[in-house]
């Protein structure tokens, strides 16, 4: 599991300007990337929310038809480099900790995508004009009913992309 994870300055100014467009309700969307040889997972793109989603203060359903129509055009004009790394969204009145539902959500993620995303991230953008990002990663451990799955606070680092 990563200790960082990597997000290029055009992805996170995207998903700050959806932040300030739907304010003071929630809105999100999907992460696009890859793993670094590293395993350091590096964000490249994401997907908005679509013109289809439902905003509310306490939470937010995105455009599924949009984001899945999205998310194969990414991976296509990407030649199959970037894919789908997890979901981010906005808790714009409240901390950028994860909520139960938030949990719920990640572990969920886990269990339905392809093998090679066992460790989904969560990006949540707190505050209002000057967005405030935090990243977690779900950490898998091994099968037991006894341990209940971690979820780990990643530091974020910006890049340009080349």
């Amino acid at each position: 599991m990563s200790k960082r994870v990597w997000i290029s300055k055009s992805a996170l100014a995207q998903m700050m300007w959806n932040c300030e467009c739907h304010y003071p309700r929630e809105t999100g969307g999907i992460l696009l990337g890859y793993f670094g040889d590293n395993g350091e997972p590096v964000i490249t793109r994401i997907i908005g929310p679509g013109a289809g989603a439902v905003h509310s203060q306490m939470g937010f359903h995105p455009d599924h038809e949009f984001q899945m129509r999205q998310l194969e055009q990414a991976y296509i004009e990407s030649n199959g480099d970037d894919d789908y790394l997890g979901d981010w969204h906005s808790h714009p009145k409240c901390d950028n900790r994860m909520s139960h539902l938030d949990r719920k959500t990640l572990t969920g993620i886990s269990r339905s995508t392809a093998p090679k995303l066992a460790e989904p991230l969560m990006l949540i953008l707190t505050g209002r004009r000057s967005w405030e990002p935090a990243c977690y990663q779900l950490s898998l451990l091994p099968k037991c009913k006894l341990v209940p799955a971690r979820f780990r606070r990643l530091d974020v680092k910006n890049y340009m992309p080349e």
